[in-house]
């Protein structure tokens, strides 16, 4: 067979075959962007984009560098075909307890719905604060961010259409949270996340860039996106503050991936476990240089 054979066997076996993989593509159900700092007058510029005709809920977590703690976690109803962006910039935090640090903050302009989140929403210390050690919030000036598709909605109907953009018109925010709050998603009047929400089938791409806009310079992170994320048929619908849910752990525990040509599919205990299968390398290289000017 030649290799483009070769290829398109791969193709129709990874689709036919239910296992969580990484998109060559960048398009998924889940993403990690690996990377973000507001270190070194850098900020970083966020891009979220749903290729399809679903209104996707997404939860995102920003999570610090050193030990993975969440340090901000909300949701994000992004309409068909829309894209979201937003920035992380550095501030000075005036969290009780944290007055005076230095800290980082989201900014965005984008109409797309957050619940509870609001441009200019410092990040957050409630992981950071049982720490035993280094609780400062210097360390959550860097790390790196998840982006889950909790489910999707039908732009159609009921809160889809709330999210969505009709014929110019702006969408219906308000309802979405209103429904968190004291609606039909509020578990804690007898809500059910899981209302009007259809499985997540993906279709999501992100990407990140540090950019010091007064020196001109731009960096673009490459995302990493993953295929099949979910066992099939899953809906991880929660509550904007909520990061422990969905996680890497309710990935699907098989993995599989294409390497020398040979096709490798794993089985495991967990859901992370699979997902740590598709990232491990055995060798990394890198490039420096060592002239002094």
């Amino acid at each position: 067979m030649n290799k483009v054979s070769i290829l398109l066997s791969l193709l129709f076996i990874l689709g036919s075959s239910h296992a969580v993989n990484i998109n060559p593509n960048g398009y998924g159900e889940a993403i990690i962007l690996p990377y973000y700092t507001v270190n070194n007058n850098l900020n970083t510029l966020v891009t979220i984009n749903n290729s399809t005709d679903q209104v996707k809920a997404l939860k995102l977590n920003i999570r610090e560098g050193k030990k993975g703690l969440s340090v901000l976690s909300f949701n994000l109803y992004l309409a068909p075909n829309d894209m979201w962006t937003a920035g992380l910039v550095s501030v000075t935090s005036s969290l009780q307890g944290h007055q005076d640090e230095e800290s980082a903050a989201i900014i965005f302009a984008d109409a797309s719905c957050t619940p509870l989140l609001d441009s200019g929403q410092q990040f957050l210390a409630s992981e950071i604060d049982p720490e035993d050690f280094d609780t400062d919030m210097l360390r959550a000036r860097d790390g790196y961010i998840e982006i889950f598709e909790m489910g999707a909605l039908d732009p159609t109907f009921g809160l889809g259409l709330d999210a969505s953009f009709v014929a110019g018109q702006t969408n219906n925010c308000a309802a979405i949270q209103v429904a968190h709050e004291s609606g039909i998603w509020d578990e804690s009047s007898g809500g059910d996340l899981t209302e009007q929400l259809l499985p997540a089938v993906g279709g999501l791409s992100a990407t990140a860039s540090l950019i010091d806009v007064a020196e001109g310079v731009m960096f673009s992170i490459d995302s990493v996106a993953f295929e099949n994320f979910y066992p099939t048929g899953s809906i991880y619908h929660s509550s904007p503050n909520d990061s422990q849910v969905p996680s890497l752990a309710q990935a699907d525990n098989t993995s599989v991936l294409v390497s020398e040509g040979i096709l490798i599919q794993t089985e495991w205990e967990q859901g992370y476990q699979a997902i740590s299968a598709l990232l491990t390398k055995n060798q990394v290289t890198s490039y420096y240089a060592v002239e002094p000017n």
